[in-house]
């Protein structure tokens, strides 16, 4: 079962790796993601309520989650020798799972319907959704299936043996999952998406059939309406082509640079605070307690602070911008702008919230919710061609995006 969630968080993940990332900086993303590790946020309230989080986001340094991070490490090396064999290979257990997966969304699109029935894992629903997809496009499913299968061995060797910095897992994710997965889903882009969420609102795999009606009820309630414009805003971006540069390829690039700030971040000889995020440390942890106990309100206004430190400050505006900015950033921000991004993203999170609530996950009847999307959300609408001017200073956002021909 362990395997399965693997095997759908690699897809999703390729699939999503941008549900807080694409908008309009990437290095933004460094602090989307940090703010959400630190406070191991959920969908649902914490267990010891907003306290408990204000308590601990007091004590936040760098320092603390680099350690975390250590930790996470740890544990993922342990899980990882777990599900592999003394050879070195997927143990049995997995490797049959993966079999069956396999078989299952690997489906001939001319003699399915007389089979699909029986299916366990994709069924006749998600077999009807991708087969109407032209070319190679309707095997996408049994490709990333397939890349899994022959792939996954290395990735978590790579990953248990090798990984040693923060750079070096960013460099992992983006050469053996980003880079594959945006290079099959790309060029059948809408059409993907499409599929994919028709899939999901008809499943009816044999595996969903004890469930189907708690199924179905979950899928009205979390509004896949929602969910589908929010993956098909950030798909614009990451697969537009803008000024003859692929996009995705730029931001898998600024993920490198971001994560290489982290490990600068973690090392105590390293002096130049433009690259490093080293910078935004009381700023992060004031943030952090802000979130705990104050209103959306103030969050936001918090959220926007933290950005402005990271993103405009005069002394380190210029390397940023270098960095993180460019014609496909200014793209994706116009994208975001006018599918409104931030918008629908408040109202999933609403109802997922929603939904926990009804299922009396979390505790307290759903008391202390909190919105842990609330930085995407304000990332979002973060022009910094806008937020970073001041009077008689140099916006180097505006520079570099005056340069753009959208």
């Amino acid at each position: 079962a362990r395997l399965l969630v693997l095997v759908l968080n690699f897809t999703t993940l390729l699939y999503t790796i941008k549900f807080e990332k694409m908008k309009v900086l990437v290095s933004c993303v460094a602090l989307v993601a940090l703010v959400t590790v630190i406070q191991g946020r959920r969908t649902g309230p914490h267990p010891h309520g907003g306290k408990h989080m204000h308590e601990r986001a007091k004590k936040f340094t760098y320092e603390q989650f680099e350690k975390q991070l250590c930790d996470m490490k740890k544990e993922a090396d342990a899980w990882i020798d777990t599900v592999l064999d003394e050879e070195g290979a997927l143990n049995e257990e997995c490797q049959a799972m993966l079999d069956s997966i396999e078989q299952s969304v690997c489906y001939d699109p001319d003699t399915y319907t007389d089979t699909c029935a029986e299916d366990g894992y994709f069924g006749c629903g998600c077999m009807d959704a991708f087969s109407t997809q032209p070319g190679e496009c309707s095997q996408v499913p049994c490709r990333i299936v397939q890349y899994v299968k022959s792939n996954l061995v290395d990735v978590l060797v790579t990953y248990r043996d090798e990984v040693d910095s923060v750079e070096s897992f960013a460099r992992l994710v983006l050469e053996k999952l980003y880079t594959p997965f945006m290079e099959m889903a790309c060029p059948c882009f809408p059409g993907l998406t499409d599929a994919t969420f028709q899939c999901i609102e008809n499943y009816d795999a044999l595996v969903i059939k004890p469930y189907e009606s708690i199924y179905q009820a979950a899928v009205v309630l979390f509004d896949l309406d929602t969910l589908k414009d929010i993956t098909d805003t950030i798909m614009s971006g990451y697969c537009a082509e803008v000024g003859g540069v692929q996009c995705h390829e730029e931001f898998g690039g600024m993920m490198l640079t971001y994560a290489r700030m982290f490990d600068n971040t973690f090392n105590e000889e390293h002096e130049d605070q433009c690259t490093s995020w080293q910078r935004t440390e009381r700023g992060t942890a004031q943030f952090l307690q802000m979130a705990a106990v104050s209103s959306r309100e103030r969050v936001m206004k918090g959220a926007k602070r933290l950005l402005h430190t990271a993103l405009c400050d005069a002394q380190c505006q210029e390397v940023m911008a270098e960095s993180f900015y460019s014609c496909c950033a200014k793209h994706g921000y116009q994208i975001l702008q006018e599918r409104e991004y931030s918008e629908k993203l408040a109202i999933l999170v609403e109802n997922i919230n929603n939904m926990m609530v009804m299922a009396d996950l979390g505790g307290e009847g759903g008391k202390h919710n909190y919105d842990w999307s609330i930085m995407s959300q304000v990332q979002g609408k973060f022009n910094p061609e806008v937020e970073c001017s001041k009077k008689g200073e140099v916006n180097y956002y505006a520079e570099m995006g005056a340069q753009c021909d959208l």
